[in-house]
């Protein structure tokens, strides 16, 4: 019998328990009473108990222990339920994971590449590129098997070797948004193609490059004209501090797209954050005037660099994240805006 079932029926035994000893209490008091009464009526004819009354209080009180071990019940479903969804849930999880390890095996053995592998080489300081060697192994191959590789708007004939191996290298610039690369297979009659998913090449220029991160907490307020930043703090980070080093970095506020305010960053020894506080408000047209927060800065590559941390107002605003923009010598954009 399951603990579902017991459980109310030992309460219910409790309850009838319960309901007897009350019982034989409220009689031998009420027997006390009688006898008192009694003596001084002079042994003369009382109401005898009224059992309705007596009938009511142990219904009442079997009633009580019924809710009791309702409550308990429910109490007890509701967790089978919650264990019951959570096991399910495991289960459907499982079984996605099992339906994709099926669906990648299923892939790979239909595949006709073994095995590849690829790698980035020899950054070139001034071009600011970078070389990508893949290394192709198929399953099955002859002498008329040609494989190409492409990945942006480029597109190479990898080098055929006896065991089956094909390499070969892309050069790319570091600022090339490559999310995957295409191989394609020829037999010398047909071509088959196939994505290699995993060739993911976005950011890359973060290896190679400084790049800027920033951290702001703030609560904007307008008074008189003029703007007061409470309880702000704005913390800048700096990765790959030694790569390219920056030859400026500088605070710049904007209101209404107008620069009213640059903020000179000691970036000479700057190995860890750097906070900077807002302690003077800023003066605005009105309350709805936009200010914006960039932190920007110049590389020794001649690279701008341009992070928005903040946009707004008293009423509504923005605080970004990882919106680091590049730009060249001759301002032409280098990587995704990702404001736009």
């Amino acid at each position: 019998m399951s603990k579902i079932v017991v459980a109310p029926i030992l309460l219910l035994l409790i309850a009838a328990v319960s309901a007897v000893v009350l019982f034989v209490i409220y009689l031998i008091v009420y027997r006390i009473n009688i006898n008192k009464a009694l003596k001084e009526n002079n042994g003369k004819h009382i109401a005898l108990p009224d059992v309705q009354s007596i009938v009511a209080i142990i219904l009442i009180l079997i009633l009580f222990f019924n809710i009791f071990s309702l409550k308990s019940q429910l109490t007890e479903l509701q967790n089978n339920m919650d264990t019951f969804r959570s096991n399910t849930s495991q289960k459907i999880s499982n079984l996605q994971d099992t339906v994709n390890d099926l669906y990648n095996l299923t892939k790979k053995e239909n595949s006709l590449i073994s095995n590849y592998e690829f790698e980035t080489l020899n950054f070139n300081t001034e071009k600011m590129t970078v070389d990508i060697k893949f290394m192709i192994t198929l399953k099955n191959f002859n002498d008329k098997t040609t494989v190409s590789v492409s990945i942006g708007d480029k597109t190479i004939k990898l080098n055929n070797s006896s065991t089956g191996i094909f390499s070969g290298t892309i050069n790319i610039s570091i600022f090339d948004n490559i999310t995957d690369a295409t191989v394609f297979i020829s037999d010398g009659t047909t071509t088959q193609s196939e994505i290699l998913s995993d060739v993911n090449l976005e950011y890359i220029w973060m290896k190679h490059i400084p790049s800027i991160d920033a951290d702001f907490y703030s609560d904007l307020t307008y008074k008189n004209g003029k703007v007061y930043f409470n309880d702000n703090i704005l913390y800048i980070f700096l990765n790959n501090p030694d790569k390219h080093r920056f030859t400026d970095l500088y605070v710049e506020i904007f209101v209404d797209n107008k620069s009213l305010k640059k903020i000179d960053i000691d970036y000479s020894n700057l190995k860890e954050d750097y906070e900077v506080k807002f302690k003077d408000p800023v003066e605005v047209p009105n309350s709805d005037s936009i200010i914006d927060i960039y932190v920007m800065g110049t590389d020794s590559a001649g690279i701008t660099h341009k992070y928005i941390v903040f946009s707004g107002n008293e009423y509504s605003s923005v605080v970004y994240d990882s919106s680091e923009v590049l730009y060249d010598s001759d301002g032409s954009r280098l990587t995704e805006d990702i404001l736009k």
